[in-house]
């Protein structure tokens, strides 16, 4: 049986698409990334992010994209089984990949992101070497809105990892100053490799955190508008009290009711049936993207700035313009004939 890993040489970043394409091929990541970029045309600068497209945008636009095109490149054989696409549009991919037939590997599309699929196993740049059982991956919760059915690879064997070493390898000073720098970089580049991967691993929890955040508000703008529950009205508290009595924390309950409400004012969710997929179009996929967006920051003039920031290290009013004067000296001296003046007058003002 074929043993499906991330490609070895797997990085953090926008690449779910290459990656997944890498794992089911059996390529490296800059295999892959390298075809799509000289075939299809993608910038020097580009990072992996691919178009992730929708089963309802139609087959011709599918099969049309990078991420088919790069399948049948590297030899995957992709179909669209509508079938499938009909049965589990909308699905959680927990649900579908433990379902999905096993004669067959996959490629789903959960939004705007990409994973392989295989045996009920779930890969993408967050999971570990050898996927992650769907019921523990990080996104479990996303919904299917594409797959692209894929042959499996030829079965191979593959030898077991050798287990890591938690020393450094002993360097004698009698070796040769090449080996010793090949043993050092060879047990660095291990214990590397396991920070990356722990590193995804944590990057994937904090993902589900932020998806389970967006979807409680999901849950939550909709009443506000429904109700109309107003800021600072009874029912406001009412459904605050209800939200603490549920088990959400004081503080929590707090931020989730005036986010909330502020958001069940944004034009953008006006008339909008599905919140979590409005919210998601418009990048917001966090809680503090979301709380920008409903209280945007006014941006400071470089005077207000600086006028805060002498009020801020000073005890009076004529303190700090007397170090704002200071100020103005240090970047221009000519300036300090005029700071001089204006002090006096302040002066012989307080004086009188």
């Amino acid at each position: 049986m074929t043993i499906y890993r991330t490609p070895i040489d797997k990085t953090s970043g926008p690449n779910c698409g290459p990656t997944s394409i890498a794992t089911l091929t059996g390529k490296t990541l800059g295999e892959v990334m390298a075809y799509i970029r000289q075939t299809i045309g993608k910038g020097p600068n580009w990072k992996g992010s691919t178009l992730n497209p929708k089963w309802k945008h139609g087959e011709t636009f599918i099969k049309s994209g990078d991420i088919y095109k790069t399948l049948e490149h590297f030899g995957a054989n992709p179909i669209l089984d509508a079938a499938l696409n009909d049965r589990y549009q909308k699905c959680q991919i927990k649900t579908a990949a433990q379902r999905l037939p096993r004669d067959k590997a996959y490629l789903i599309l959960t939004g705007g992101h990409a994973q392989a699929c295989v045996d009920g196993r779930l890969f993408d740049q967050n999971t570990s070497e050898g996927g992650d059982e769907a019921r523990a991956f990080w996104g479990r919760k996303k919904k299917v809105s594409l797959i692209v059915t894929v042959d499996r690879l030829p079965e191979t064997k593959t030898e077991e990892p050798k287990p890591m070493t938690d020393a450094v390898p002993t360097i004698h000073a009698t070796l040769p100053e090449t080996t010793i720098f090949g043993l050092t970089a060879a047990s660095v580049a291990e214990h590397e490799a396991a920070f990356q991967s722990a590193n995804g691993e944590a990057k994937g929890l904090r993902s589900e955190a932020n998806v389970s955040k967006i979807e409680a508000y999901s849950v939550l703008i909709p009443v506000i508008k429904i109700q109309n529950i107003k800021k600072g009205s009874k029912r406001a508290g009412e459904l605050r009290a209800e939200l603490e009595m549920a088990g959400v924390s004081k503080a929590c309950a707090k931020r989730y009711m005036e986010i909330g409400q502020a958001a069940a004012k944004l034009p953008m969710l006006k008339n909008v049936a599905d919140v979590a997929a409005t919210l998601n179009e418009n990048d917001i996929k966090t809680e503090a993207a979301l709380k920008n967006v409903c209280f945007p920051t006014v941006e400071k003039s470089l005077v207000e700035k600086l006028v805060d920031a002498a009020k801020a290290g000073t005890d009076t009013d004529d303190e700090a313009l007397q170090a704002l004067l200071d100020a103005a000296a240090v970047i221009n001296p000519a300036a300090q004939d005029v700071a001089n003046t204006l002090v006096a007058a302040i002066n012989r003002k307080v004086a009188a």
